[in-house]
């Protein structure tokens, strides 16, 4: 009961994540980038994971997903799009891993649940994860949006599946009704990115970074204490450009709560250029067909200098101004 009813104990006691070697478990970590993509998809607020390589980007997204097949939700169909049969099945049995470190009396699944690496049932709810793969072909890819009637959507890799320009729309369009059956029912619904960044020299990330960089950005200091629901949306729609609510999450790894040591570490290990470690370590879009104005190493002292606002002062009218002085001396 307490599992249906409080999703921060179920984040906080519940879960536990499965080792990438040995056999020890660990709890979530409720770092900044967790904590904002559970707390704004179920603030009804569409969300955008941005975090480097390696940070677990996904697991808000793992979460949620298991709290809404286990605990949340009826009759309800969730859908995950991917890149790539490899990375789909990767995702599935994360999740799948995830299910079974529940504790006995709350594993859920039965022998008559489907067993494989493209969907997750769970017959004593009449839930359902599907995993959806890009499609090259653009008519196959918009039929593919167009069936897409699912209340949750997660696109992981969004930049980089193939006519992702034709599939959002669609997806989006059809999944209407799936989301307003949800709002009126009390369940969740809501659309989750989850991903790094790329080149918008190629259209279809281009079309996916003005999704997410059209959102407002993440800080906790206006949202987590908004007053409900609805001012959470007028906010989120009075900061940012889209028509729709979305945040940006955007997260660096000392905000995540790894150190410059680590980030130099893992760069070095990959081999990377600085243009893919631009992408994949420190968030930035890129975009091959143009020079840079500023110089890399301008850009990288830039870039580890930045300071969040001192203080954020929300007016009548919820716009939200950015001081870098605190509260006293403005006053």
């Amino acid at each position: 009961e307490e599992c249906s009813e409080n999703i921060w104990y179920v984040v906080r006691e519940i879960i536990r994540i499965g080792p990438t070697s040995g056999d020890a478990t660990i709890p979530c970590k409720a770092n900044r980038g967790n904590m904002a993509t559970i707390w704004c998809y179920y603030a009804g607020i569409s969300y955008a994971a941005i975090q480097p390589r390696q940070t677990g980007k996904s697991v808000g997204g793992d979460v949620i997903t298991i709290l809404n097949l286990v605990f949340l939700c009826t009759n309800t169909e969730m859908l995950l799009a991917t890149k790539d049969e490899k990375l789909l099945a990767r995702n599935i049995r994360r999740i799948k891993s995830m299910m079974r470190l529940l504790p006995e009396y709350l594993y859920p699944i039965s022998r008559g649940d489907a067993d494989n690496s493209e969907r997750i049932t769970l017959l004593a709810r009449s839930n359902v994860l599907t995993g959806i793969i890009a499609q090259k072909d653009r008519k196959a890819a918009n039929n593919q949006g167009r069936g897409m009637t699912a209340a949750h959507i997660q696109y992981d890799e969004a930049p980089f599946q193939y006519n992702i320009s034709e599939i959002i729309p669609a997806a989006t369009s059809a999944g209407a009704r799936a989301r307003d059956d949800a709002r009126r029912n009390g369940e969740p619904f809501g659309i989750l990115y989850t991903t790094t960044p790329g080149d918008i020299a190629d259209k279809e990330v281009e079309f996916v970074h003005d999704i997410i960089t059209a959102g407002t950005i993440m800080d906790e200091r206006i949202y987590y204490d908004a007053k409900d629901a609805d001012d959470v949306r007028e906010l989120v729609l009075r900061n940012g450009t889209s028509k729709a609510p979305l945040i940006n999450g955007t997260f660096n790894h000392r905000q995540l709560g790894f150190s410059d040591e680590w980030l130099y570490d893992a760069i070095a290990e990959a081999k990377l250029t600085v243009y893919k470690a631009d992408m994949e370590f420190f968030n930035r879009w890129k975009s091959g067909k143009q020079s840079d104005l500023i110089p890399i190493d301008i850009q990288d002292v830039m870039a580890l200098n930045e300071v969040e606002s001192v203080y954020v002062e929300i007016t009548r009218d919820k716009t939200c101004v950015h001081w870098q002085i605190s509260e006293d001396e403005i006053r």
